[in-house]
């Protein structure tokens, strides 16, 4: 692995943990916003955030296209459980994640 793939992967997991931090302060401003029954607090202190969440999953996206144009893949092949009746068999990347047949997760 190289340094520059090293950097995308931190940079995606870095902007992937602000992300779920961001969503995570939008849903308390909405708990608070249910109990004040005003409804400003949701709206007034939220867009900002709204504002760099889809700024954020840009971002992701940009550097998940980056990561598997440079990445030199070594897929494995695994299987998940999808419920206790059910494997999936799935590929993926074992350096950066990819699937041949999914890409990357989509967080939108």
């Amino acid at each position: 692995m190289n340094k520059n793939i090293d950097y995308f992967l931190f940079l995606k997991k870095t902007y992937t943990n602000i992300l779920s931090y961001l969503n995570e302060i939008i849903n308390s401003y909405d708990e608070i916003s249910r109990l004040d029954n005003n409804g400003y607090v949701i709206y007034d202190n939220c867009n900002k955030y709204l504002n760099e969440i889809v700024e954020l999953k840009y971002k992701i996206n940009n550097i998940n296209h980056t990561i598997s144009e440079i990445c030199n893949h070594e897929f494995i092949e695994d299987e998940l459980c999808i419920n206790e009746n059910k494997l999936q068999k799935i590929n993926y990347c074992k350096i950066c994640e990819y699937t041949r047949e999914y890409g990357f997760y989509k967080l939108i």
